[in-house]
């Protein structure tokens, strides 16, 4: 019995050093759709459900209904995703195809509650770094894109083609001298505002500040680090009086899933959510606790709202 113990509690303290030593959140340039997600290890399979609490203090809980079902290649991007409405009806699914490259070459999304159906096919030309996508809905409205990308595989011009209308927007980037990017400006051919995306960085090259959006009306985030790892986030709106206005504040655990929203309304903080994790041996959550209070009506304390958890299957 004793020599049992001991092995599960090796095991425990194993898997815990394994988790804290090679999970490493990747907050920009991500190139897989496990990375996209956040998503740890060769996934195959996420099916992800959702069961409301019954009663305030979270001991009883409804039938777990499927929301989220996707599959992801063993290079991973993603295969399909499927979504489903509250009650686990089919709402819908979209189907990706990759070419022996790895590249994406179609895209068909067809809704099954709405009878919506649109095929986007693309043609990737590596050597001109021009990327065109063809879109078609329900078999008679069509769109057309060309992108065409400069040596940072950032995009240089866009192009969207509708029935005989022709849209042109034209990208320029401006970097500091450790290659970071500083501003980004897209400018639309014939339109007087464009949108204006502005980043700075800390000393060890992390985003700490981001300003996004037309003239008019633009979304400020600042996030903070500890030890190269980010902890929290504020988001802002500033309007075009130039105010800014606290929307929302995150905070993260150490592989940036999100354990607190704190949101605003006219300053005030108006509700926040915790959420709570359960984890495999991968570092992916297979639970997630949610919890609700009400600061609008002077609530004490969280309640229990739902509970979420994933089902996942990994490439061998």
């Amino acid at each position: 019995m004793n020599k049992i113990l001991l092995l599960f509690i090796t095991l425990i303290l194993f898997s815990g050093c394994k988790k804290e030593f090679d999970l490493k959140p990747k907050y920009v340039g991500n190139n897989t759709d496990w990375e996209v997600r956040g998503l740890f290890g060769k996934v195959k399979e996420v099916r992800q459900f959702k069961a409301n609490f019954k009663g305030s203090d979270g001991t009883q809980k409804e039938k777990p209904i499927l929301n989220l079902n996707e599959q992801f290649e063993r290079f991973g991007s993603v295969k399909m995703s499927k979504y489903f409405d509250p009650f686990g009806e089919p709402l819908q699914t979209i189907k990706y195809f990759h070419d022996g490259s790895n590249l994406l070459k179609k895209v068909i999304t067809i809704g099954q509650n709405t009878s919506q159906k649109s095929i986007e096919t693309i043609l990737n030309d590596t050597i001109n770094k021009i990327t065109t996508r063809n879109i078609t809905y329900n078999d008679s409205l069509n769109f057309k894109f060309i992108f065409q990308y400069d040596n940072s595989e950032r995009i240089n011009t866009q192009t969207k083609i509708q029935n005989r209308d022709t849209l042109i927007s034209n990208f320029e980037y401006v970097y500091d001298d450790a290659n970071n990017l500083l501003k980004s400006v897209e400018s639309i051919i014939g339109e007087e505002n464009g949108v204006v995306n502005e980043y700075k960085y800390d000393d060890n090259g992390n985003v700490i500040e981001t300003i996004t959006g037309p003239e008019y009306y633009k979304l400020k985030t600042i996030k903070e680090y500890k030890d190269n790892i980010l902890t929290a986030s504020n988001h802002y709106t500033i309007s075009q009086d130039l105010k800014e206005h606290l929307n929302e504040i995150i905070e993260y655990d150490k592989i940036s899933n999100v354990i607190s929203e704190k949101i605003f309304e006219d300053g005030k903080l108006n509700r926040e959510l915790k959420k709570e994790y359960e984890f495999d041996d991968y570092g992916n959550w297979i639970e997630r606790k949610v919890y609700f209070k009400e600061h609008f009506a002077n609530s004490k304390k969280f309640v229990p709202v739902y509970v979420e958890t994933r089902k996942i299957k990994y490439w061998e």
